[in-house]
């Protein structure tokens, strides 16, 4: 196990942060049971695939506010739109502006940023999230695990990672 994490459980790993705010789980993201949901996605309005898909497909409104927010101008890289959806929020972040492999480290960490200044200011004490920008996005694992957990730390909400 690398420094700096020490097992939970069988299936959570967590790293040794303030409040212990920051795990990983193997499963599927949409069976966490925390209050909020988050993906990655870009500023063009399309969530064509990746784990995009399943949240494009798990609610067609949230999809087509997302894409609102994206021609209008009002979502930009870095930032997030949050969704209120089947009694729990969706954090859509922008990691990237374009679909591919565009992520960028700063516009993860702002947009998550966001999500967990979201999070607690409505009581909202847990987010869930795939291994954001990691994918499609391009981004290393080591170097997003790193942000998350210093920014799940900051923030009190604790901040749950999920991978296949």
């Amino acid at each position: 196990m690398p420094p700096g994490r020490v097992a939970a459980d069988p299936a959570a790993t967590a790293h040794i942060t303030a409040m212990n705010t920051f795990t990983e789980h193997t499963g599927n993201l949409f069976d966490s049971d925390a209050k909020a949901l988050g993906h990655g996605v870009n500023t063009e309005g399309r969530m064509g695939a990746g784990i995009a898909v399943a949240f494009r497909n798990a609610d067609p409104d949230m999809y087509e506010a997302y894409r609102q927010e994206c021609w209008s101008g009002r979502l930009t890289a870095g930032g997030m739109f949050a969704y209120p959806c089947s009694g729990r929020w969706v954090y859509n972040i922008a990691s990237q502006d374009l679909p591919g492999a565009h992520a960028r480290l700063d516009w993860l960490d702002t947009g998550v940023r966001a999500a967990l200044v979201h999070a607690r200011d409505h009581a909202v004490d847990s987010l869930a999230l795939p291994r954001i920008g990691c994918g499609i996005g391009g981004l290393s694992w080591d170097e997003v695990s790193t942000v998350l957990a210093r920014a799940a730390a900051r923030s009190g909400v604790k901040l749950e990672v999920w991978t296949l």
